[in-house]
């Protein structure tokens, strides 16, 4: 028993489902990490030690990335958001600078949390 081509095609982009994540704070450390975080997603995926498509992976990266520089830390307050492949959930990741990090059901960042945030949580 064959699947239907739709099905076939919206499992395979649920799967190719990129991660969005958002950086507010300093724009030149929002560029810096998100190039940095660039880098180690391609060089883990080239060794076969993550998967770019799996939203647990590349939040514990970013995560790590951050706490990494808790020293000297990055100022970027991250939020990221993904669609499992497996649950075909989204799933919301939000970030503080030193890379603690816990998922929610929506996040906010940046100048305007103060007045979106309520909102989103009534919905």
């Amino acid at each position: 028993s064959e699947s239907p081509p739709a099905v076939v095609e919206r499992q395979l982009a649920l799967s190719q489902a990129p991660m969005l994540i958002g950086s507010s704070g300093c724009t030149a450390d929002c560029r810096a990490l998100q190039s940095d975080l660039r880098a180690d997603l391609r060089v883990a995926s080239h060794l076969g030690q993550a998967k770019i498509q799996v939203p647990d992976q590349v939040a514990t990266s970013l995560s790590q990335m951050l706490y990494q520089r808790r020293g000297f830390p990055y100022y970027a307050f991250c939020v990221a958001a993904a669609l499992d492949a497996e649950s075909q959930r989204g799933q919301v990741y939000v970030y503080d600078a030193i890379g603690s990090y816990e998922q929610v059901a929506v996040a906010t960042s940046g100048t305007g949390r103060e007045a979106l945030q309520p909102i989103l949580d009534r919905m």
